[in-house]
């Protein structure tokens, strides 16, 4: 019998409830780093969603800590592993986008 009002808050002492929102994050990053190379958008654009993708996981990751320190729980390495893919994905998207509008000047 778990101590929390919804039994999938934790799973064998790991804080699990955040990890569909780390992994749609992720998954979004990639695949708006895809887009980034296929449609070629503005750089401008590029920047503003990267950057705001990368501070809402951040804090998002941030605050799943103290939760899970509060809760006297431990966290487990998926959440950090999402958090590294989607920083990586939002850098390579933001630099893809300023280098195809930077080809597209000369």
């Amino acid at each position: 019998m778990s101590r929390f009002t919804y039994d999938k808050f934790e799973q064998d002492g790991i804080f699990t409830l955040l990890d569909p929102v780390f992994t749609t994050i992720a998954v979004f990053s990639v695949l708006f780093c895809i887009a980034v190379f296929l449609l070629k958008p503005s750089a401008k654009l590029v920047l503003f969603v990267g950057s705001f993708t990368i501070i809402i996981t951040v804090q998002l990751f941030w605050l799943s800590g103290i939760l899970i320190d509060e809760l006297a729980l431990s966290g487990g390495s998926k959440d950090f592993i999402l958090l590294i893919v989607t920083a990586i994905a939002q850098v390579i998207a933001i630099v893809a986008g300023y280098f195809f509008e930077n080809k597209g000047k000369k």
